[in-house]
This record gives structure tokens, sequence and C-alpha cells, in this order.
């Protein structure tokens, strides 16, 4: 049943808070795929993801980051 919600899906965003540790703190629609099977995948599969932080002047800081798909 979830590969008949991937059929229709397309390219989606997702803007993700990424903290000092490189921990996903939050995460954001910025386009939805058109598929609920996939945008579920993509936004629990972003959640659980581990980052390099951002840094400034070599101090670990949070920012946000941009995830994109490919489209199909």
């Amino acid at each position: 049943m979830e590969a008949q919600g991937l059929q229709h899906a397309g390219p989606f965003r997702l803007r993700v808070l990424v903290d000092a540790r490189g921990a996903v703190a939050e995460v954001e629609w910025l386009q939805h795929s058109g598929s609920a099977t996939q945008d579920r995948m993509a936004f629990a599969a972003a959640g659980q993801r581990r980052f390099e932080p951002a840094s400034l002047d070599g101090v670990p800081v949070p920012a946000w980051f941009e995830i994109r798909s490919e489209a199909p």
C-alpha cells in the first residue's frame, strides 16, 4: 500500500534547525511532495539525522538547513 502512495510523489523541501551538537531540534515544511506517505517518511527521516553543526568563529552554533529531494 505504501508503494502506491509514492507513485505520485513529487519533490519536497524541508527546513531543519540543527543545534550546536548536530542534532535536529526542529523540522518545518517548505514544500510538500503531494504524497502523504512520502511526506511522513521524509519528515521522520529528517528528524533522526545527525549533522555537522554550523560554526561561528570556530564555535558550534545552531543553524537552519534546507533538505531538498530530487525531482522524479
